[in-house]
């Protein structure tokens, strides 16, 4: 079963899709295709938080997950095309997705005006650095969750930089404040988790 983009409520209606994605998946004991474009489409055009609607899903029936583009008319109506980029909010809601369900297949939709291959390559790059970066993440998540511990902690003073060997070798600085971010050493490799104001 795979989450659709909508654009119309049904008059009359009495659960939300959430409620209606679950009880099908529930009443079949199907598994679900998780298209986060669809999900990002859907919050914006009727309203809702993209990261709740998706935890209010059963996400350990989550066998494969969709990203796309999309585009916006000019109502301003988001339209679920396959037709452009993936924007940078659904890579990262991707991104989060998958440190929350874990490793899992991703395909990358592109249906209509496809770009020349030199762009979709990078496109699928983007993917794979994506789903890299989400996975690191998600393997130390699970192995604290199963020693029931937490991920060691390292602190930025003021000012000080951090380089992200998973990112495309970028320098990560903060000029005011501090830095709190959880490291994971995988072939020498430090992996910003979380940054905090």
């Amino acid at each position: 079963l795979e989450n659709i983009s909508y654009y119309q409520d049904l008059p009359g209606s009495r659960m939300s899709e959430a409620d209606f994605l679950n009880a099908v998946l529930e009443e079949s004991d199907c598994r679900l295709l998780l298209d986060v474009n669809n999900v990002f489409v859907n919050c914006q055009n009727h309203g809702g938080d993209p990261k709740a609607f998706i935890l209010s899903l059963p996400l350990h029936r989550v066998v494969e997950i969709h990203v796309a583009g999309h585009e916006r008319i000019e109502e301003g109506l988001l339209l679920d095309t396959h037709a452009r980029e993936v924007c940078p909010e659904v890579w990262d809601l991707l991104e989060w997705t998958l440190e929350q369900t874990g490793p899992k297949p991703v395909l990358l939709e592109r249906d209509n005006r496809v770009p020349p291959l030199p762009s979709l390559l990078a496109e699928l790059r983007c993917l794979k650095e994506r789903c890299d970066s989400a996975s690191a993440r998600w393997k130390v998540k699970d192995r604290c969750d199963s020693e029931g511990t937490r991920p060691p902690e390292l602190t930025l003073q003021h000012g000080e930089s951090l380089r992200n060997k998973g990112r495309g070798h970028e320098e990560l600085q903060r000029t005011q404040g501090q830095l709190k971010a959880w490291s994971l050493k995988e072939n020498e490799e430090l992996t910003l988790l979380e940054g905090l104001k």
